[in-house]
């Protein structure tokens, strides 16, 4: 359970399969009070540190979420989420230049990788690790 900064404790769901590198089912549903359109965090297992090369001195650690995911449809005991839609803003040099309309919107989906070996920036929120059977997700309250 986790304490959300308030006297209800929400749980904490895994993920029990994996459909696509865009879509992940968990064990909680419409009986867990999941909704379509909810948010969860895949939490990430580790806690990246913060080290000063010069002497090993530890000076902190950040811990992030693997991925944001959204509920897009719900059952009585599980959910299928999936990753987060993002827009692609396009504009000609001429619209920047006076500030104008947009020509362009493209939609795009973000994957989720399934082999690591990937640029590691400890500032961001979300490490976009490796995701796995078994992971747990938190919801996250707006």
């Amino acid at each position: 359970m986790v304490n959300n900064n308030s006297s209800k404790s929400v749980p904490n769901f895994i993920i029990t399969n994996i459909l696509s590198p865009k879509e992940v089912i968990i064990s909680g549903g419409s009986l867990n009070d999941v909704y379509i359109g909810d948010y969860f965090n895949i939490l990430s297992d580790t806690n990246d540190a913060i080290i000063n090369p010069n002497t090993g001195e530890v000076l902190g650690s950040i811990k992030r979420y693997k991925y944001r995911l959204v509920v897009k449809k719900v059952f009585p005991k599980y959910s299928i989420l999936s990753t987060i839609s993002h827009s692609s803003i396009k504009q000609r040099a001429s619209d920047i230049y006076l500030k104008k309309s947009i020509s362009s919107i493209n939609e795009y989906q973000e994957e989720m990788r399934v082999s690591k070996n990937e640029v590691n920036n400890i500032f961001s929120e979300y490490s976009h690790e490796t995701v796995h059977i078994g992971d747990s997700v938190m919801l996250v309250k707006s």
